[in-house]
Formats: structure tokens, C-alpha cells, sequence
């Protein structure tokens, strides 16, 4: 008489299922919970302490060096025109940055944190700081590089991540290159079935491979982050 009760691979399987709609009915709630902006006291409260964000870790400076190494291979020994950072925080990265272009542009959303950029160190004539909101904000000239880390998973709505894609790539020059670095999802978020509609972690980064003007110039990763440069094709 075959066994009708069930498996313990069927009872898994049910198991990541239920796993799988939890993550859903979570991520739809974030999506429409999504008001379109933060303001400026709820983004100046992530910077009660110094960095909140980890950014002085052991994890982040490997994120760190190995956008460097990208930056690197492609710049062939000679400075980037003018730069574009978003999302620079309290200017950990944006002081790796800075020997490398003859203009920066830092922008974070924090006016808090941007204070702290500022202060970091004498920067120099060619690097400059300023609040921006990639959201709502347009980009008003053309860069030859932009770098975009750990801003783009705060789009909940894919409809932004559209309108924010179509704005980087427009604010490139020709030519130029564009760097997104995002931090990992969950697991389950990322592998779902449904993560190509709700975009995620590694998928954003996916997201922006399928735009016709960009191309993929390498790939890497860490147990933290996923990272993907571009260049701008006509």
C-alpha cells in the first residue's frame, strides 16, 4: 500500500512556498507604503550616530576596493572629467574617489551627513557637496562618470527605478560610464519568481543590464554587495 502521508520534500517544498508569499505580501506592503519621498527629519535620523551605515567596516572597504578596481581598469591611468557620487554619506568612499577626478560631485540626501563630508578633510577646489534626491530631482548636466551605492534598494516602486534608470543614463555622456553598487536581499526576495517585478538586490543591478544604451563592462561581488559598471553606448 504506497504511503499517503506526506513527504518530508513535499513538506519542505510547501514550507518555501509559504516562505516565498510572506516575502511577497511584505514587499507589496513596502511598495505601497512607499510615499515617494523621504523627508528631510526621517533622513537626518539615520545619522544620529556616525556611521550608521558600517561604512569604516571591514565589509564595506572590500565593496570599496573592489569598485576602485573597476574604476581603475578603465580609466587607464588618466583622471575621470567629471564625477558624479550619490549617495556619498559621511565621504569614506568619496576620499578614495576624489585622486582620481579632476571634478567630483558628492550628493547625499542627509544634510547631517553632508556636513560631515565636508568636514572630513580639505578637499580641494574640484570636489564640492550638495542635497540632492535622485527621486525627485533632475540632473541638469552631463557626467562621464556617475556612481550610484547603496541609494537604489530605497526605490520600492519599480515605476521609480524606471524613471530613475531612464535619469542616469540621460545624464551620461557618451561614452561614459556608470557605476551601481546595491546591497544583497534576502534570498528568498532575490530567487522568487516574482523579484522581476518587484525589484530587489542583485535584480536592480539586472534591471539596469537590460537598458539598451548600457553596457556591461564587468562584474563583481561580496557578501555584502553587488556591483556592476557600465558604459553608455548611442
Amino acid at each position: 500500500m504506497p504511503n499517503s502521508s506526506p513527504s518530508y520534500y513535499d513538506t519542505l517544498k510547501r514550507i518555501a512556498w509559504l516562505r516565498s508569499g510572506v516575502y511577497l505580501f511584505h514587499e507589496i506592503k513596502r511598495v505601497f507604503l512607499d510615499s515617494g519621498k523621504r523627508d528631510q527629519e526621517m533622513v537626518d535620523c539615520d545619522y544620529k550616530t556616525l556611521d550608521p551605515f558600517d561604512c569604516l567596516s571591514e565589509k564595506s572597504s572590500e565593496c570599496y576596493e573592489k569598485q576602485l578596481q573597476a574604476l581603475d581598469s578603465v580609466r587607464c591611468g588618466t583622471c575621470f572629467r567629471r564625477t558624479l557620487e550619490i549617495g556619498c554619506a559621511e565621504g569614506v568612499f568619496t576620499e578614495l574617489l576624489a585622486s582620481r577626478c579632476k571634478t567630483l560631485v558628492a550628493v547625499d540626501l542627509s544634510r547631517v551627513a553632508l556636513r560631515r563630508a565636508a568636514t572630513r578633510r580639505i578637499w580641494g577646489d574640484h570636489v564640492s557637496f550638495d542635497r540632492f534626491d535622485l527621486r525627485q530631482e533632475s540632473i541638469a548636466v552631463k557626467f562621464d562618470l556617475i556612481i550610484v551605492s547603496g541609494v537604489l534598494e530605497y526605490f520600492h516602486r519599480p515605476t521609480v527605478l524606471w524613471a530613475v534608470r531612464a535619469k542616469l543614463v540621460h545624464a551620461l555622456s557618451d561614452g561614459g560610464f556608470l557605476l551601481i553598487d546595491t546591497t544583497r536581499a534576502n534570498p528568498v526576495v532575490e530567487d522568487a519568481w516574482w523579484s522581476n517585478l518587484i525589484i530587489r538586490g542583485a535584480r536592480i543591478n539586472q534591471f539596469f543590464e537590460r537598458h539598451q544604451n548600457l553596457k556591461v563592462v564587468s562584474r563583481d561581488s561580496t557578501s555584502i554587495c553587488i556591483q556592476t559598471l557600465f558604459r553608455k553606448i548611442p
